[in-house]
């Protein structure tokens, strides 16, 4: 059986929606955790809860995703582990099309592609670039996976076997989860249908330029550090490059960063882990991360704030932010 973990905070205006997805579902369990959600928000969740038979957890105070999916986690009672969010939708056939992945081959971890909707346009990802139906090499999943939260479906006892828990900052919860998860996989297996329809809704956290931050992605990748341990470490290099260097390298203009702390912050990258734009995974990445990677690297702090810019006018046209 599957659990479909969903963390729920004033999200009655998706609840219609939600539960004609969950009702194409089969075989699952679903547990949702309400983060101290509004009383009358509470209410109307509590209402599809007892008519849809879904199991219900409630915290007493707001805590954040990233606490909530812990909560869920830990109520879970299915052999592997999906999380939805509330304002997102899966395929109808999406728990048929892993229960027969779960009986063929039993892997760690199972990731499938998914497309993005925003206001202006859908795009479609697939969540291992590059990989094709069947099994992947861990180490190549860890370091070429997307980070976010959905798109995969884990085995719960290894999550509970290495103590796998997402991080409670506002931004990069999701990586700590993820690439700590990929860090001890033993086997990956890759879907690759579009299985998840990823809904970026204005004012969410996902969306909100206010949370953006650095320290976040440094704390998602202690714990990835901290699960990996030894292993796998050119692909764990390759995640530090992408979630602490590419990603703090393209918040430099929106967090107003001034010449000495960019460059203070790009010494810290060189001090963490030394000879980092050698890796091998960087040099099979996308142009654009290169690009980023090479720019931070010989220090052109204009040229990056400029790349930067064009990159905010491009999500704005594209809707994502």
């Amino acid at each position: 059986m599957i659990s479909i973990i969903i963390a729920y905070y004033n999200s009655s205006s998706y609840l219609d929606r939600l539960a004609k997805c969950l009702d194409q579902q089969q075989n699952c369990e679903v547990v949702i955790v309400d983060d101290a959600s509004q009383k009358d928000e509470a209410d109307k969740l509590r209402h599809y809860v007892k008519r849809h038979g879904w199991s219900l957890v409630t915290h007493q105070y707001n805590q954040g995703p990233g606490a909530a999916r812990n909560t869920g986690i830990a109520y879970a009672t299915g052999e592997y582990l999906f999380f939805l969010d509330a304002d997102d939708m899966i395929h109808p056939q999406t728990s048929l099309i892993l229960e027969r992945v779960i009986r063929a081959h039993h892997p760690d971890v199972i990731t499938f592609d998914m497309v993005m909707k925003t206001p202006k346009r859908k795009i479609d990802y697939s969540m291992i670039p590059g990989a094709d139906l069947g099994y992947v090499e861990p180490e190549y999943a860890l370091a070429y996976t997307m980070s976010l939260t959905v798109g995969k479906c884990y085995r719960r006892q290894m999550i509970r076997q290495y103590n796998i828990v997402f991080g409670t900052m506002k931004r990069h919860e999701d990586t700590a989860f993820t690439k700590s998860a990929l860090a001890v996989a033993h086997s990956v297996y890759n879907v690759p249908h579009k299985l998840y329809l990823y809904i970026v809704t204005p004012g969410s956290l996902v969306s909100s330029r206010e949370n953006a931050s650095v320290d976040s992605s440094f704390q998602a990748l202690e714990a990835v550090m901290a699960t990996a341990k030894e292993h796998r470490t050119q692909a764990v290099q390759y995640v530090y490059i992408v979630e602490a260097i590419i990603s703090c390298a393209m918040k430099t203009r929106l967090l107003r960063m001034s010449r000495q702390q960019m460059r203070e912050l790009f010494e810290r990258f060189d001090r963490d882990q030394p000879g980092w734009y050698d890796n091998p995974y960087l040099r099979q990445a996308s142009f654009r991360y290169r690009l980023i990677a090479r720019l931070v690297n010989s220090r052109q702090y204009l040229a990056l704030n400029a790349l930067n810019l064009a990159d905010s006018c491009a999500r704005v046209l594209t809707g994502r932010s």
